[in-house]
């Protein structure tokens, strides 16, 4: 059991907070936390995960360990990770729900100093087209509803609804495991 702080906001709750925020914020990568205000500034985790959520984002001895990437603050892979390890405040999901998050990792090659590739996520906001349809060996996140928040920087809004065509275009583009989206809840 975590002794570190539990989300504010349930699923339906985060649900709710990602509809009412559509069309809002702006996008400034690095920014976003459960404190910001609701018309931002935000990145994608900044928004998803902490606003919508209610999570703090430095997140002191969260995804610490030999697997880690990041440690102490939530971002795309910090979430992945902990999901794939620690599962302290994200588990992985087979079957899309309300409030879950796509997210996929920052991109590093061997070679290229910098990301070929920045971390992205949203939040599920709609299932029904994936009632019936949905196969979890070759997810089509385009069934999906999601609220993001994208950039580039200074985009306005920064927060809008879209399909999930962005994650299943990733995945097609990057079909290695490690690369690809990762569909995770957050443990309340």
């Amino acid at each position: 059991m975590s002794i570190l702080p539990r989300p504010l906001f349930t699923a339906l709750e985060a649900v709710a907070r990602a509809r009412a925020a559509i069309n809002s914020g702006t996008y400034v990568d690095g920014t976003g936390d459960i404190d910001t205000p609701h018309d931002g500034p935000y990145d994608c985790c900044g928004f998803a995960t902490c606003w919508c959520y209610g999570i703090r984002r430095h997140r002191p001895r969260f995804n610490v360990g030999a697997w880690a990437t990041v440690s102490d603050d939530i971002n795309c892979n910090s979430s992945i990770e902990d999901a794939r390890h620690g599962v302290d405040l994200f588990e992985p999901l087979l079957v899309p729900e309300l409030g879950a998050l796509l997210k996929w990792p920052t991109i590093r090659l061997p070679g290229h100093p910098l990301p070929i590739e920045e971390g992205h996520e949203s939040i599920v906001v709609g299932v029904d087209r994936s009632i019936g349809r949905w196969d979890p060996s070759k997810p089509d996140y385009r069934l999906l509803d999601v609220v993001q928040c994208e950039g580039p920087n200074g985009r306005r809004p920064g927060i809008i609804l879209s399909d999930g065509e962005y994650w299943y275009a990733h995945d097609l583009k990057w079909p290695k495991p490690e690369h690809r989206t990762w569909m995770l809840r957050v443990r309340p």
